[in-house]
């Protein structure tokens, strides 16, 4: 997401907002700088002005429902603010001082609708948050429960790196019909996306167990290598369940992601072949290649426009293929986008999923997430993603051009969700609910 330094104030129970003038002028040159550059015949648009004008935002503190502790760039310095007309605000401050001193001033102030404040760390809002009984009762559906999952976890829609993560649920995307009663439709929930399968699982302990005997034949040198990205330690998988570039890949058809991605590719989309053309080839992707692994975005169950290029985007034509890409081709099962996202959302609520669901949760934000049950489940990913906020916090202050580097790479590649701490061994089923639509498509078969 676009970052905007500038100044916080409280007013008269108002929050305001205010742009540093320089940065105001920083991008009212970058804009000149790039509009010469196309004017010369660079080609794509110009980066800066897909931006747009920086300015100033105004809330009254009288809606605010929630304030809610982030990390930020690893650092325990953000605050993301709820208000009760939808507004969402994500403050990231000098240190954690300073968001300490905000807090402070925030929570003295009599504010009718501003909910209790549920802790520091991921783990304090979890223990002190009623979502898991709720769920248990049925109260919760699959989908809100993973969704406020992510949320005390610390993810958040506005930082692309932290981004809410939500399962792949069905393994079946190519049959004309979809039983949603036939367990062999529905993936693994107990393993990650890149070990669905035995032969590829199997492949992985193996890299792991080869790069654990490489680490101990070979000692990182701490001076020449000291984040240890050219001897990394032991895991399974290369890249993440979800990062800024998988986000933007999941959602390239609509706005503001698909901006923030023309931006990152310095002023035109990606080529046509690297994005994604069909729900089954990103199934197949996240399954057996070995360089991907990604989860999918809450949109996946709740939003047909991500499937239908509604924008009407020139997205250039794919290799080898007369065709251009434009919509994301759907399974047969699904008639259109609509009924494929009410599918999506019936499977999600299905009593496969809310009878394993506590596995996946285990995997992403629970137990398994690090040490030897991850190890164990297949489940281990690079190691600067695991970056704690009080070692990101030690390396800025001591080795703050390290952190800096640290830092970088988690933002373009991901960062694991905070841990929020239950135990592995307690199995959580939510009630049976009914579907959203009371929709099925296909018959059960033997």
């Amino acid at each position: 997401m676009d970052q905007i330094r500038g100044t916080v104030a409280i007013l008269a129970n108002v929050l305001y907002f205010t742009p540093d003038p320089a940065e105001i002028e920083r991008r009212e040159r970058k804009v000149a700088f790039y509009d010469e550059k196309i004017a010369a015949g660079r080609a794509g648009e110009n980066v800066a002005r897909l931006l747009g004008e920086i300015r100033g935002e105004e809330q009254k503190l009288a809606l605010l429902t929630s304030e809610e502790f982030r990390s930020y760039r690893l650092r325990g310095t953000a605050v993301e603010l709820f208000f009760a007309s939808g507004v969402s605000l994500f403050f990231a401050f000098d240190s954690p001082a300073v968001r300490k001193e905000f807090h402070a001033v925030l929570r003295s102030l009599a504010l009718p609708r501003l909910e209790p404040f549920l802790g520091e760390t991921a783990a304090e809002r979890w223990s002190r948050d009623s979502s898991e009984a709720r769920w248990h009762r049925g109260e919760l559906s699959n989908l809100e429960y993973v969704l406020r999952v992510n949320r005390l976890a610390g993810r958040s829609y506005n930082d692309l790196s932290q981004y809410p993560i939500v399962p792949w649920v069905l393994s079946n995307y190519t049959s004309p019909l979809l039983d949603l009663r036939n367990p062999a439709n529905f993936r693994r929930l107990d393993r990650p996306m890149g070990g669905q399968s035995e032969k590829r699982f199997s492949a992985m302990q193996q890299k792991f167990e080869m790069m654990r005997q490489l680490e101990a034949e070979e000692a990182a040198d701490p001076l020449a290598d000291p984040l240890r990205l050219l001897c990394p330690p032991p895991r399974h998988h290369a890249t993440l369940p979800s990062s800024s570039a998988t986000v933007l890949w999941s959602l390239l058809r609509l706005e503001p992601y698909a901006t923030l991605h023309v931006v990152l590719q310095g002023g035109r989309f990606d080529r046509p072949d690297r994005q994604c053309a069909s729900v089954a080839g990103a199934w197949r992707g996240a399954c057996e290649n070995e360089n991907d692994c990604r989860e999918l975005v809450p949109e996946w169950y709740a939003l047909p426009a991500v499937f239908q290029n509604v924008n009407k985007f020139d997205l250039g034509p794919l290799q080898g293929a007369a065709e251009r890409l434009g919509a994301i081709r759907l399974p047969d099962w699904a008639s259109s986008a609509y009924d494929f996202v009410l599918s999506m959302q019936d499977a999600f609520e299905s009593e496969f999923v809310g009878s394993h669901l506590h596995q996946w949760i285990d995997l992403v934000f629970g137990a398994l997430q690090r040490g030897a049950g991850a190890e164990k489940a297949g489940n281990v990913f690079p190691h600067l993603a695991y970056l704690t906020e009080a070692q990101a916090e030690a390396l800025a202050r001591d080795q703050p051009d390290l952190y800096l580097q640290a830092a970088e790479i988690v933002e373009n590649f991901g960062q694991i969700p905070a841990q929020v701490g239950f135990p592995a061994e307690i199995e959580r089923r939510s009630a049976p609910r009914p579907t959203a639509h009371g929709k099925r498509t296909g018959s059960a078969t033997a």
